[in-house]
């Protein structure tokens, strides 16, 4: 089991993020911090958290769903310390839901 992490300096705001991974599945982790500079993402099919920092990308690459849960977990516990976690937003569709709910963080939906 490894985690991979890719770092990477992208001139754009967090919209150009929104706008690209929203539509391929993945849900935005809200919290108070969210700005044109700052946003996460996370796609719990693909086992994938990303982080919007100021231009700094940082993609998270997991092997395994616990090891996608416990990151997940480290970002929550991160902003809730930090700031306001408002919790995870998986979408409209019915069927978002259900992947957050197989990972037993449906508590942290919204």
């Amino acid at each position: 089991m490894t985690i991979q992490r890719t770092k990477e300096f992208v001139e754009a705001d967090r919209y150009l993020y929104d706008r690209m991974l929203f539509s391929k599945g993945f849900a935005t982790i809200d919290s108070a911090m969210d700005a044109s500079y700052y946003g996460n993402w996370a796609d719990p099919a693909r086992l994938v958290l990303f982080s919007y920092i100021e231009g700094d990308c940082l993609t998270t690459q997991c092997d395994t769903t616990e090891e996608f849960k416990a990151e997940i977990l480290k970002v929550c516990d991160w902003l809730r310390l930090n700031s306001t976690l408002y919790g995870i937003d998986p979408g409209v569709k019915a069927t978002a839901k259900k992947p957050w709910e197989d990972l037993g963080l449906s508590d942290l939906l919204h």
